[in-house]
């Protein structure tokens, strides 16, 4: 680790440290080792607050490879805003990390970002979309980020394991923190082929307000994101606000207008967020024309199987309607005397599952 990085690494360690007291700090000391050594004559010409000149002052008694130590015992990097593979969006943020604990790589620029987010009491319709979309686009190479919550985020980033890809884990606590604890299993395998991304040091516990703060990180280091199921309150909308200030793209899923969870989802499309039904279309909006599809993934991805019997009932009505000649939705409900909501939600889901086809004209066939 570079000296100006272990400077830095200190200074994040000091508790009321902000991007704007490191700045005006720089101004007066032009050198992040001179804040090391400085006095206490020298920090009161700063006029920042006395708790923080004594605060700085009591750090200086920690050895400056303390910190450097612990991280390396864990395999962690830490890169400073003055390191050159700092992201490049998040610097331009108004209230950038000085710094961010990231494991895994050592520059997250490297790869295509995507993330995907959502609500954490999601649906099975949340659960299939976002599974369907970060797979297809794990398996063109692209990262998957997200913030590890409870579902969409989780789904997210087990679409993009399960098709042996990329994906990210932006926590609201140390890296070596799971939360929640009921998400550990997806912990260990980010922990073992993924990447984790926090601007938290070791055995930082989470706290409410630390998780808008992640959501700043993981709409500044995407190239856009997806929002799949969203409430009206729901954290993924501060997230998909980040985006939009920082001129990213913003794709959002659109829902049962009779459910809450679409409430945030169609107000995006309001707003102007790219309304997207399919995962290729995210790609062709981006410009993104080719991306490499590792050859393992080539090799071992199969087909999942469904089977029939255990489909929803109102499915397998559906399902039992629809044959090898297009038929359209309403032939199908006049056929099932059922309303135009509920004969499509249906049909997104057999479609996500796999087993019927949209054609062009709002028809549909058996795959």
């Amino acid at each position: 680790m570079e000296d100006t990085d272990k400077y830095i690494l200190w200074l994040n360690n000091i508790q009321g440290i902000t991007y704007k007291i490191f700045k005006h700090l720089m101004r007066h000391f032009k050198d992040t080792k001179n804040i090391y050594k400085s006095s206490y004559s020298s920090l009161a010409k700063t006029k920042i607050k006395e708790e923080l000149i004594n605060a700085i002052l009591k750090s200086q008694s920690i050895e400056l490879n303390y910190y450097v130590n612990i991280l390396a015992e864990k395999n962690i990097n830490f890169i400073s805003i003055l390191n050159e593979n700092y992201p490049k969006d998040l610097k331009e943020l108004d209230n950038p990390p000085l710094g961010i604990y990231i494991k895994g790589t050592d520059n997250i620029d490297k790869f295509i970002n995507i993330s995907i987010v959502g609500a954490r009491k999601c649906s099975e319709y949340g659960i299939l979309t976002t599974l369907r979309f970060s797979k297809y686009l794990a398996e063109k190479g692209i990262n998957i980020i997200s913030g590890m919550a409870k579902g969409i985020d989780y789904f997210a980033h087990k679409g993009a394991l399960e098709a042996n890809g990329i994906t990210t884990a932006v926590l609201g606590s140390g890296i070596n923190i799971c939360y929640p604890k009921e998400n550990i299993d997806i912990y260990n395998k980010i922990n073992e082929k993924g990447i984790f991304i926090s601007e938290y040091f070791l055995n930082t516990h989470p706290k409410p307000y630390f998780f808008p703060m992640r959501n700043r990180i993981i709409s500044s280091i995407s190239l856009a994101t997806i929002v799949v199921e969203a409430g009206d309150r729901s954290g993924s909308l501060i997230t998909a606000d980040n985006a939009l200030e920082n001129g990213k793209d913003v794709f959002s899923v659109p829902g049962n207008i009779t459910s809450k969870l679409s409430y945030g989802t169609n107000n995006l499309i309001k707003q102007g967020a790219y309304p997207i039904t399919d995962p290729s279309e995210v790609l062709e909006i981006l410009g993104i024309k080719e991306t490499k599809v590792p050859e393992k993934i080539q090799k071992t991805q199969t087909k999942k199987v469904i089977d029939i019997n255990l489909l929803a009932s109102d499915e397998k009505l559906i399902y039992d309607c629809i044959n090898f000649e297009p038929i359209t939705i309403d032939y199908i409900c006049n056929k099932l005397s059922k309303n135009l909501e509920q004969i499509n939600y249906n049909l997104v889901i057999l479609e996500l599952k796999g087993l019927i086809k949209r054609l062009p004209g709002g028809r549909y066939v058996l795959s």
